[in-house]
């Protein structure tokens, strides 16, 4: 699974990502535009390190949350005759994902972020495109469509989707707080 992913025929979508320059541009669908490479494959299916942190302890929790859900998913889902214990992760995962991407969300639209409104876009492709594949996960059994999703979409949500608001956010919580002291 290392290097470059592949979609294939099951996520045939459009997504807005983040230049560099902060605006929004159409890409290619979010597995063939993401780079595996560099995450540890062996003991854990993805590592929280802090260069990954936002510096918002509510989101950073909230990522750990979802890393730690996704590390026992994918663990599970490898182990054999572990199918009945891996099938409640995957509701606990769907779960977890929407509750943090509506404490995300609200804390954007709080902050005025000025683009909380493509965030929430992205949520909802993202949203979508996970549901379908712990459908299929339920339904047919197939792991690595769904593993490598996750992988890939939590390289972008963390590297390009919440670096972007990480320091307009981080200055409203600072504000925040001065004006209460």
């Amino acid at each position: 699974m290392p290097g470059k992913a592949r979609c294939g025929e099951f996520l045939p979508v459009i997504r807005s990502s983040v230049t560099r320059r902060g605006t929004y541009e159409e890409s290619a669908c979010l597995l063939c535009a993401a780079d595996t490479r560099g995450w540890d494959m062996r003991n854990l299916f993805v590592v929280w390190n802090d260069i990954q942190a936002t510096g918002i302890p509510l989101i950073d929790e909230y990522h750990k949350g979802v890393i730690y859900t996704m590390n026992s998913l994918h663990y599970f889902l490898g182990a054999k005759n572990s199918r009945d214990i891996a099938m409640p992760l995957v509701a606990i995962l769907e779960q977890y994902v929407n509750l943090h991407f509506k404490a995300e969300e609200s804390l954007l639209r709080e902050a005025q972020y000025k683009d909380a409104d493509q965030h929430a876009l992205h949520h909802i492709t993202i949203k979508r495109i996970l549901h379908l594949l712990l459908s299929r996960l339920k339904r047919h059994g197939k792991t690595d469509e769904l593993l490598m999703f996750l992988m890939a979409w939590w390289k972008e949500h963390i590297e390009i989707y919440d670096n972007a608001y990480a320091k307009h956010v981080n200055e409203y919580l600072r504000n925040k707080m001065n004006e209460s002291v």
